[in-house]
């Protein structure tokens, strides 16, 4: 029931995602996997205290499930509940230094006007992958709002570069053109490639 909520979810059907997901739990209530599952679904569905009460289910059976505990703090922050997404996420990097929970508390010291720390903290994710063009992105901003500009440079022309390989690879994704689009109106003054790239993004 699990991998059919996961294909019916695919598939963009999520009423029938969700039955399949709670059958599963009904058959096995005693793993986690289950649990992590509907609360994932639930976070894209925007039922974020849903969502928080499956992950905590998750947290009863596995504490230690660094995954579970950042996706219920990025619900958290969702429901503008920042000092407990903050201590859930440090919570998270106790049990497994995982570059998505850095990546998350960086955009929660952001948002709070806490620049030094955002920048470190998203400096932590970077050293754990240097793949996510969106984490790059941030780390421009960071270091943009403390007036490194250097720093911002370079960090925007790395997410420049893997914008212009993950449009190629995936290029029905609208918010990558949208990006890409800011990148080389900013990073290359290209206005006429930014305006490419933002009618792409609107036409998907």
């Amino acid at each position: 029931f699990l991998a059919l909520g996961d294909l019916y979810l695919f598939l963009d059907r999520p009423a029938e995602a969700g039955q399949a997901y709670e059958h599963g739990i009904e058959l096995n209530p005693d793993s986690w996997d289950g649990y992590y599952r509907t609360g994932y679904f639930l976070q894209r569905q925007q039922r974020y205290e849903e969502a928080i009460s499956r992950y905590k289910q998750v947290l009863a059976i596995v504490p230690d499930h660094a995954y579970a505990r950042t996706n219920m703090a990025v619900a958290l922050a969702d429901l503008k509940r920042p000092q407990e997404a903050e201590a859930e996420l440090k919570k998270a990097l106790g049990y497994n230094a995982t570059y998505s929970a850095y990546a998350n508390l960086a955009n929660i010291y952001f948002d709070q006007k806490r620049f030094a720390e955002a920048a470190e903290a998203g400096k932590q994710a970077l050293a754990l992958n240097q793949s996510d063009y969106l984490v790059w992105n941030n780390q421009g901003i960071y270091y943009e709002w403390l007036g490194q500009k250097d720093k911002a440079d370079d960090a925007y022309g790395h997410a420049l570069e893997l914008l212009k390989k993950r449009v190629s690879v995936n290029p029905n994704e609208a918010v990558a053109h949208a990006y890409l689009a800011l990148r080389l109106l900013k990073q290359q003054g290209d206005a006429s490639k930014a305006l490419s790239q933002i009618r792409t993004a609107l036409a998907l």
